[in-house]
């Protein structure tokens, strides 16, 4: 299966110019300044556990946080998850905790201060308990994209059903009196991300 999605995924890479320039339109973002250091092609096939083609963090998408694995100060992240099949209830849709936005970031998935020590990857606390009762399910038609905020805690289950459900979802960052944390698991291989206005 890996075979058949790497050419897929050759063209979801940043050279894809049809990918980028949909990305980096500046009608999607206004006048603000982004960064966009991270995104992502899910495939969510039918009767499946959720995968991803890449490795990262979001692979299991129990409930967490996008701050948490992208962190800035102040927080600004802003999850761009555009849904290329319908998403319901029964495939895996998005599954968002009431108010979660305005309770901080309760954890953050960074890089061992130890370079030399095991596991190279780490969280800076135990998992947060959160109730089931305070997510709400956001079913949405093929087409959807979903702004998610950067502390609000969300979710997705696997595919139970016959049908797929792929997503592609992309992260930005406003940089104007931003930080990025130099602790964070990603960091940009030349010491930047790419700017959404200067690189179509």
């Amino acid at each position: 299966m890996f075979e058949q999605l790497r050419p897929l995924t050759a063209l979801l890479r940043w050279r894809a110019y049809e990918m980028r320039r949909y990305i980096f339109c500046e009608n999607n973002f206004g006048c603000f300044d982004y960064l966009l250091p991270h995104k992502i092609f899910y495939f969510l096939g039918p009767l499946t556990i959720f995968f991803s083609i890449d490795y990262n963090p979001w692979s299991y998408l129990l409930p967490h946080q996008d701050a948490s694995f992208l962190y800035t100060d102040p927080v600004n992240i802003i999850g761009f998850w555009i849904a290329l099949d319908d998403a319901t209830l029964e495939n895996g849709c998005l599954w968002f905790a009431r108010g979660s936005h305005k309770s901080g970031v309760h954890r953050k998935f960074v890089r061992n201060p130890d370079p030399t020590a095991q596991p190279l990857l780490m969280y800076t606390g135990p998992s947060p308990h959160y109730q089931k009762s305070s997510f709400t399910a956001v079913p949405v038609s093929k087409g959807s994209c979903i702004l998610i905020h950067g502390q609000v805690v969300h979710s997705s289950e696997s595919n139970k059903s016959e049908k797929q459900r792929n997503v592609y979802t992309f992260h930005v960052i406003e940089q104007k009196n931003t930080k990025y944390s130099s602790k964070n698991w990603l960091q940009a291989k030349d010491g930047y991300f790419m700017n959404v206005y200067r690189n179509i």
